[in-house]
């Protein structure tokens, strides 16, 4: 299917009950409104984005190619998320990305014959997103409980407790949160995209059994890269950051 098989004459009652709907929620809630406007606008920017390397990926169809494509991904995640949390944006990113290459790496050796770039470059790209996400919320809740325990925290230490004994309470609340929040809204979790990652192994050539096992595997590989990803990232919050 290409772009010209669009018509405007079909997609125009769409259009018109999706007009509708906006009139609606702007009627109920303006304000609202405004937010569904600028997620919106957010959302599509993102799909452009996603739209542009799902293209380069198969117009290029190289090995090299698709792990540029998702390292220029890793920048521009690494850019936006320093713009929030500053130096440890680029912490969070770094990571994030250390434990997909490792579980992505592990995953490829678990596979063979190895799947198509095709397949895996948008796996890849969509864990480094869940990745950097869970590893944020984790860093939140270092930060909240380290704020919320300081007279605890010069308590043990003034009894002799090493810095890491100190601090170890907010690294375990830290993992504890990350983690218990997949668990207690699974829609922000890994686990919503697998149906999706079935059928895009089965499309690119996966017999459904095969492709049930590698989306059994890819999961393991997602709660892998996660803890990876939070110990990596709160072990040098404690090293450099956290005074």
């Amino acid at each position: 299917m290409y772009l010209s098989d669009f018509s405007l004459l079909r997609i125009l009652p769409l259009l018109v009950l999706s007009a509708g709907a906006i009139a609606l929620i702007a009627l109920a809630d303006l304000r609202m409104a405004k937010r569904y406007a600028q997620q919106g606008i957010r959302l599509l920017g993102e799909t452009i984005f996603l739209a542009l390397l799902c293209w380069a990926i198969v117009r290029f169809n190289h090995w090299a190619a698709t792990i540029g494509i998702i390292a220029l991904q890793s920048v521009i995640m690494t850019h936006l998320y320093s713009r929030q949390h500053g130096r440890r944006g680029w912490v969070v990113c770094a990571a994030s990305l250390v434990a997909a290459g490792l579980t992505a790496t592990a995953f490829w050796f678990a596979m063979k014959p190895m799947p198509a770039q095709q397949a895996l470059a948008p796996v890849i790209i969509l864990l480094l997103a869940y990745l950097s996400y869970i590893t944020g919320y984790a860093l939140q809740c270092y930060d909240h409980t380290v704020k919320a325990t300081q007279s605890h925290r010069v308590y043990l230490l003034a009894n002799g407790a090493t810095r890491f004994e100190a601090f170890f309470p907010a690294i375990r609340r830290a993992f504890r949160g990350a983690l218990l929040m997949q668990l207690r809204h699974p829609l922000r979790s890994f686990m919503p995209a697998l149906p999706f990652v079935l059928l895009l192994f089965v499309v690119n050539g996966f017999s459904a059994a095969s492709a049930f096992v590698a989306t059994l595997l890819l999961a393991l590989a997602a709660l892998t890269a996660s803890v990876v990803s939070i110990t990596l990232t709160l072990w040098v919050e404690l090293r450099f950051f956290t005074v």
